[in-house]
């Protein structure tokens, strides 16, 4: 496994860990909110989680109309004390949410997993479809005499012809790629975002690992995403010049 560097700033601004699962019967939303007691110690708040259904009706010889949103409960959200921990309990799966500043792997993965134990011994006869690492970085570049020195820090050129009179505005990059060792599949995206320091570049790096098939039968959920965040640091590391890695030092 690689050696990267432990970084003393972080720039990640949500962590994700999600399994998407398969029942024959879907839990009721009681069901979902009786496991409120096991998660209370840390996650004293609750709320439900709601997906909003948008459609259109027509009617012969009329332009179509947009109908009510249809609101439906998917599930429960349990919220730490501070909000910066979110576990959602969903009829077809769990996902857990943790906010900045990065507490660091061993923190989230622990909580995660914990959650995940108690998800998993509530529901029994579950398929697992879908495990995926998901980590959102927000890059600072700072802007000398109005200009940034993006390949200095990215191992990648400012996307965008290059012609006089213009500059880059905007900008958004992505890739998927395939882990040759594990067959995981990461989309890789790469975009401007507004600045919260008029003195700097914001650049948004986001990397989504995801693995589906025999693998999820194969190991526990933990163990695949100890083996997803060895994939997200390849990418992540991987992306950045040295100058790069010294801004999250």
């Amino acid at each position: 496994m690689n050696d990267f560097p432990k970084l003393a700033n972080p720039p990640a601004v949500e962590t994700i860990l999600d399994v998407q699962i398969h029942l024959p019967v879907p839990p009721t939303l009681e069901m979902l909110e009786g496991l409120h007691p096991s998660f209370a110690s840390d996650f004293p708040h609750k709320d439900q989680l709601q997906l909003a259904q948008f459609g259109f009706q027509q009617k012969p010889g009329q332009m179509p109309e947009a109908v009510a949103p249809v609101i439906k409960s998917q599930g429960c959200r349990f919220i730490s004390e501070d909000k910066k921990e979110i576990v959602q309990c969903r009829q077809d799966g769990l996902t857990f949410n943790r906010l900045k500043p990065y507490p660091g792997w061993e923190i989230v993965s622990a909580k995660a997993s914990s959650a995940w134990d108690i998800y998993q011994s509530a529901f029994h006869e579950m398929g697992i479809v879908r495990v995926g690492l998901r980590y959102i970085n927000q890059v600072l570049i700072p802007i000398v005499n109005g200009n940034v020195r993006f390949k200095e820090y990215f191992k990648l050129e400012m996307p965008g012809p290059k012609v006089d009179g213009f500059e880059c505005q905007t900008f958004f990059n992505q890739g998927g790629f395939r882990d040759k060792e594990t067959g995981f599949i990461s989309i890789w995206t790469l975009a401007h975002q507004p600045s919260p320091d008029p003195t700097k570049l914001c650049v948004a790096l986001d990397i989504n690992v995801q693995a589906r098939g025999a693998v999820l039968q194969e190991k526990p959920v933990q163990k695949i995403w100890e083996e997803m965040r060895a994939v997200k640091n390849r990418l992540f590391f991987g992306s950045f010049e040295a100058k790069g890695i010294e801004l999250f030092q």
